[in-house]
Parts: structure tokens; sequence; C-alpha cells
């Protein structure tokens, strides 16, 4: 016999302090490969001085770097509110 076949498992799971940990979590998934591709567009600007390829890299990286910084911002405030 499982444990998820006992009927108590659901209820376990959604409570506050669960649903307050498991948005913190999902925020810093978002903002990991945001993060992550921010910083390889910023990379191909690096590498490519001087083109329009690079240009555009530079200004989506640093949305992309920004919004990342938002989000982890908000994960960090989801998780001081226990």
């Amino acid at each position: 016999m499982s444990i998820e076949s006992n009927g108590s498992f659901g209820a376990l799971g959604d409570m506050p302090r669960n649903r307050k940990s498991q948005a913190s979590a999902t925020a810093l998934a978002v903002a990991k490969p945001v993060s992550f591709f921010g910083l390889v567009a910023l990379a191909w600007w690096m590498l490519t001085p001087g083109q329009e390829s690079g240009l555009v890299g530079l200004f989506v990286g640093g949305v992309l770097v920004i919004g990342s910084a938002c989000l982890g911002t908000r994960a960090a405030m989801i998780g001081r509110e226990r």
C-alpha cells in the first residue's frame, strides 16, 4: 500500500507553508534559465563587437538579466514570508 493511496497525501501537500515554498521554487526555477540565456546574449555581444547582431544581444541580454533579477527578488520575498 502506497502513501498516495492513503488519501491524506494531497491534503498535506496543500498547506499554506508548502504553497509559499512551491511559489518560491517556481520563481527560482524560472529565474535561473532566464539568467543563463541573458548571460549568453551578453556574451554574444562581447564576442561580436561592432555588429548589429551583437547590439541586439546586448539589449536582449540586458532585459533577460534584469527580468531574472526581478524574479529572484520575488522568490526571496516569498521565501521570507514564512
